[in-house]
Protein backbone atom coordinates (compact mmCIF):
# COMPACT_ATOMS: atom_id res chain seq x y z
CA UNK A 1 0.00 0.00 0.00
CA UNK A 2 1.35 3.55 -0.95
CA UNK A 3 1.35 6.15 0.40
CA UNK A 4 -1.29 7.98 -1.73
CA UNK A 5 -3.78 4.81 -0.91
CA UNK A 6 -4.03 6.20 2.91
CA UNK A 7 -6.97 8.98 3.32
CA UNK A 8 -5.08 11.15 5.44
CA UNK A 9 -7.17 14.02 6.61
CA UNK A 10 -5.33 17.24 7.90
CA UNK A 11 -6.34 19.59 10.75
CA UNK A 12 -7.06 22.15 8.60
CA UNK A 13 -9.52 19.81 6.60
CA UNK A 14 -10.90 18.25 9.57
CA UNK A 15 -12.47 21.55 11.47
CA UNK A 16 -15.05 23.72 9.43
CA UNK A 17 -14.18 26.16 7.13
CA UNK A 18 -13.65 29.91 9.19
CA UNK A 19 -14.63 33.26 7.41
CA UNK A 20 -12.23 35.95 8.81
CA UNK A 21 -13.55 39.01 10.31
CA UNK A 22 -12.85 41.70 12.69
CA UNK A 23 -14.99 42.20 15.53
CA UNK A 24 -15.34 44.03 18.79
CA UNK A 25 -17.56 42.29 20.98
CA UNK A 26 -17.22 41.74 24.88
CA UNK A 27 -16.21 38.38 26.66
CA UNK A 28 -17.92 37.23 30.24
CA UNK A 29 -15.96 34.57 31.52
CA UNK A 30 -18.60 33.11 33.88
CA UNK A 31 -17.49 35.24 37.20
CA UNK A 32 -19.10 38.20 36.39
CA UNK A 33 -16.47 39.90 34.43
CA UNK A 34 -16.61 41.45 31.13
CA UNK A 35 -13.47 41.66 28.94
CA UNK A 36 -13.02 43.73 25.66
CA UNK A 37 -11.90 41.12 22.83
CA UNK A 38 -11.84 41.03 18.83
CA UNK A 39 -12.86 38.58 17.18
CA UNK A 40 -10.79 37.34 14.50
CA UNK A 41 -12.17 34.58 12.35
CA UNK A 42 -15.83 32.69 12.71
CA UNK A 43 -17.22 28.93 12.12
CA UNK A 44 -20.69 27.89 12.47
CA UNK A 45 -19.17 25.88 15.48
CA UNK A 46 -16.53 27.97 17.00
CA UNK A 47 -14.21 31.56 17.15
CA UNK A 48 -11.40 32.52 17.15
CA UNK A 49 -10.18 35.78 19.18
CA UNK A 50 -7.71 37.90 20.65
CA UNK A 51 -7.92 40.03 23.77
CA UNK A 52 -5.01 42.18 26.24
CA UNK A 53 -4.40 40.69 28.88
CA UNK A 54 -4.75 37.51 30.52
CA UNK A 55 -6.55 35.40 28.18
CA UNK A 56 -9.24 33.05 29.91
CA UNK A 57 -8.13 29.49 30.51
CA UNK A 58 -8.55 26.30 28.86
CA UNK A 59 -11.60 24.45 29.52
CA UNK A 60 -13.33 27.53 30.75
CA UNK A 61 -17.25 28.57 29.89
CA UNK A 62 -17.83 31.75 28.40
CA UNK A 63 -20.26 34.02 27.28
CA UNK A 64 -19.76 36.11 23.65
CA UNK A 65 -22.02 39.58 23.30
CA UNK A 66 -21.46 40.95 19.55
CA UNK A 67 -23.16 44.23 19.68
CA UNK A 68 -26.81 44.23 18.84
CA UNK A 69 -27.61 41.76 21.25
CA UNK A 70 -26.41 39.03 19.79
CA UNK A 71 -24.92 36.17 22.82
CA UNK A 72 -22.95 32.83 22.22
CA UNK A 73 -21.82 30.74 24.58
CA UNK A 74 -19.14 28.33 24.32
CA UNK A 75 -16.13 26.71 25.68
CA UNK A 76 -12.12 27.73 25.41
CA UNK A 77 -10.71 25.17 23.42
CA UNK A 78 -6.83 26.08 23.05
CA UNK A 79 -4.94 29.51 24.30
CA UNK A 80 -2.21 31.19 22.88
CA UNK A 81 -0.30 33.88 23.53
CA UNK A 82 -3.19 36.68 23.87
CA UNK A 83 -5.24 34.37 21.07
CA UNK A 84 -7.48 31.47 22.19
CA UNK A 85 -10.35 29.87 20.49
CA UNK A 86 -13.77 28.48 21.58
CA UNK A 87 -16.07 26.00 20.61
CA UNK A 88 -19.68 26.97 20.55
CA UNK A 89 -22.58 25.16 22.00
CA UNK A 90 -24.56 26.05 19.53
CA UNK A 91 -23.76 26.45 16.08
CA UNK A 92 -24.28 29.89 14.64
CA UNK A 93 -25.45 31.05 11.02
CA UNK A 94 -23.25 32.49 9.27
CA UNK A 95 -25.42 34.63 7.21
CA UNK A 96 -27.77 36.07 10.68
CA UNK A 97 -23.79 37.08 11.85
CA UNK A 98 -23.26 39.04 8.80
CA UNK A 99 -26.63 40.46 8.64
CA UNK A 100 -25.84 41.55 12.31
CA UNK A 101 -23.15 43.00 11.81
CA UNK A 102 -24.68 44.78 8.90
CA UNK A 103 -27.21 46.56 10.59
CA UNK A 104 -24.35 47.53 12.97
CA UNK A 105 -22.17 49.61 10.43
CA UNK A 106 -25.69 50.85 8.53
CA UNK A 107 -26.85 52.38 12.15
CA UNK A 108 -22.92 53.76 12.53
CA UNK A 109 -22.53 55.08 9.21
CA UNK A 110 -26.44 56.90 9.38
CA UNK A 111 -25.51 58.45 12.91
CA UNK A 112 -22.17 60.48 11.46
CA UNK A 113 -22.49 63.64 10.00
CA UNK A 114 -19.12 63.99 8.20
CA UNK A 115 -17.76 67.64 7.41
CA UNK A 116 -14.34 68.03 5.98
CA UNK A 117 -12.86 71.77 6.51
CA UNK A 118 -9.61 73.15 5.22
CA UNK A 119 -8.84 75.16 8.82
CA UNK A 120 -5.50 74.79 8.21
CA UNK A 121 -3.01 75.57 5.16
CA UNK A 122 -0.03 75.43 4.14
CA UNK A 123 1.80 78.22 2.28
CA UNK A 124 4.95 77.58 0.82
CA UNK A 125 6.41 80.93 -0.87
CA UNK A 126 8.54 80.14 -3.82
CA UNK A 127 12.27 80.23 -2.56
CA UNK A 128 14.53 83.26 -3.16
CA UNK A 129 17.40 81.92 -5.81
CA UNK A 130 20.02 84.18 -3.83
CA UNK A 131 19.25 82.57 -0.44
CA UNK A 132 19.41 79.37 -2.11
CA UNK A 133 22.76 77.08 -0.66
CA UNK A 134 24.56 75.71 -3.64
CA UNK A 135 26.52 72.25 -3.31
Amino acid sequence: MSYHEHNFVSADEARSPRQRRLIRAQLNDGFGANFDIVIRNVSETGIGASMQGVPPLRGSAVTIMIPQGMAMSGTVRWVDGTGFGIALDDAIDLQTLTDVMQRKQNTISNEGQWEVRTLHQVHSGHPDPNKIRKI
